[in-house]
């Protein structure tokens, strides 16, 4: 079940409530304020844009495009490669026994 069939599911169930009595329980009462505002946060996160990654990824780095965002983040790894010690550090290191 995706998230919105799970909202469209939740948003069913509480409009056939409206606040009065619980059909399994008759003596089970409903907060018809907190129903309301339950429905309407479900109907506004169903209404709201699905934002692609990308668009999350530019806004988090304040960057224009995606392929300059990949081209800086590439040139941000080859400049942490570059730092990186040419021969692997001695634990890594193959001993040779004569």
């Amino acid at each position: 079940m995706t998230k919105d069939e799970a909202l469209k599911l939740a948003l069913e169930a509480l409009e056939t409530c409206d606040g009065g009595t619980s059909w399994a329980d008759p003596y089970q009462r409903f907060d018809k304020n907190l129903v309301i505002k339950t429905i309407a946060a479900i109907k506004q996160a169903l209404a709201a844009p699905v934002q692609e990654p990308d668009e999350v990824l530019l806004k988090f780095y304040d960057a224009k495009d995606y392929p300059g965002l990949v081209a800086e983040m590439e040139r941000h790894i080859e400049r942490l490669q570059a730092k990186l010690p040419k021969t692997p550090p001695f634990a890594h290191q193959r001993v040779r026994e004569g």
